[in-house]
């Protein structure tokens, strides 16, 4: 289980190895490396980063949803140590087992829903902000 969300730059290690080779760059060290990623970063537009933005998102999508499940788990294992304590009857027992999934499909639910808003919203902004580099780069033309 990866229980630690990543965020943009967490994929620099992919981002890496498509824009900076040994082959291209034989003679660069850590810190050399690292100014030729946050030049070539520094340049990219906003279209270019959505990648990585979408990628973070999923991840943190995937975190939170990993997050949420070993908490149910956990306080699920809490109570039936406790309840393992008190005799419960099985019908008692199924019933509220069926209430925790039913809980638990909501919560997983409710969580994909404002995800998918989030990346809804960042498309929305990324495309607001390219429309306004273009812009930008018409009156420079200019």
């Amino acid at each position: 289980m990866h229980l630690r969300e990543q965020n943009q730059l967490g994929f620099i290690s992919q981002w890496k190895k498509e824009h900076v080779s040994k082959k291209k760059n034989p003679d660069a060290t850590l810190g050399g490396v690292t100014k030729i990623l946050s030049e070539k970063w520094a340049r990219m537009t906003n279209k270019e980063k959505a990648k990585y933005d979408d990628m973070a998102l999923d991840d943190k999508e995937r975190y939170k949803k990993e997050k949420a499940r070993y908490e149910r788990k956990k306080k699920e294992e809490e109570e039936s140590e406790s309840s393992s304590e008190e005799e419960e009857s099985e019908s008692e027992s199924e019933s509220a087992s069926k209430e925790k999934n039913k809980k638990n499909k909501q919560v997983d639910t409710d969580e994909e829903e404002k995800s998918k808003e989030k990346k809804k919203k960042l498309k929305q902004k990324q495309k607001q902000e390219d429309s306004s580099e273009e812009k930008e780069k018409k009156n420079k033309k200019k």
